[in-house]
This record gives structure tokens, C-alpha cells and sequence, in this order.
């Protein structure tokens, strides 16, 4: 083998021309599954959210952003395809949970309140509460 490198030069290149490229359609097929986002009244976080939030504004404007929130949801789930009684019992079961939420959450408070202790440990050593057995 010898020691030579072959050297390339650009001197005489031409510009080639480019081809047409014929345009391309894609094939809209149908979908081939039905597509069912996850419940709202299920993601617990983002209930206590809205409860939160509403629970923070007045009345009329409370009452409003309700009124948007929903309309945002509906027009979301319709450009994904779902079907409207989908959509729709979908909506009704997440304003039945901030419904629910909304009734036993003190205003500025996220979570339920919590029912009221019993007077004392039931069964049991007396002497020692109820989180220390078996210690």
C-alpha cells in the first residue's frame, strides 16, 4: 500500500437540479378504538383544586369560572371523538365530586374534615392509646 491520499476538489461541480417531488397525501383512516380519557371525577387532586379555587373567589365569579370550566372539558373530550352521553356523564359525575367536596371542606382547606375523635379507646388496655398496642 502506498502512502497517498487521494485529494477531492469542488472546482468543477455543477449544481444539479433538484427533482420535483410529487406531494404526498396521508390516508385519514378511521380510528380503530374508542377513546375514553380518564374519569374527572377521578383525579382527586385536580378536585380539590377546583374546590379550592372556587371556594377562594365570590359567588357570581365562582359561579362563572364553573360555568367555563365545564364548557373547556365538553369542547376538549369533543375533539378527541368521545361520544357525547360519555362526555356527558363524565361531567356530571365530576360536578357531583366538587359538589361533594365543596360540602364538607371548611373554606382554605383542600381536605375534608376529619369526624371528631371517640370519647376514648374502645377495648383494650385503658392505660395506653389506641397507636401504641402491641408496642
Amino acid at each position: 500500500m502506498t502512502d497517498r491520499q487521494l485529494e477531492f476538489t469542488f472546482r468543477d461541480a455543477t449544481e444539479a437540479e433538484t427533482p420535483q417531488r410529487e406531494e404526498r397525501r396521508l390516508a385519514v383512516t378511521p380510528p380503530s378504538a374508542d377513546v375514553l380519557p380518564f374519569p374527572l371525577a377521578r383525579r382527586v387532586h385536580y378536585v380539590r383544586r377546583v374546590v379550592d379555587c372556587l371556594a377562594s373567589m365570590p359567588k357570581a365569579e365562582a359561579a362563572t369560572k364553573w360555568r367555563g370550566l365545564l364548557k373547556r372539558h365538553r369542547r376538549i373530550r369533543r375533539e378527541l371523538g368521545v361520544p357525547e352521553d360519555v362526555i356527558e356523564a363524565d361531567l356530571l359525575a365530576f360536578a357531583a365530586a366538587v359538589r361533594n367536596l365543596r360540602a364538607y371542606v371548611a373554606p382554605g382547606r383542600s381536605r375534608p374534615r376529619r369526624p371528631a375523635a371517640p370519647n376514648g379507646p374502645t377495648g383494650g388496655d385503658h392505660a395506653r392509646p389506641p397507636h401504641r398496642r402491641g408496642a
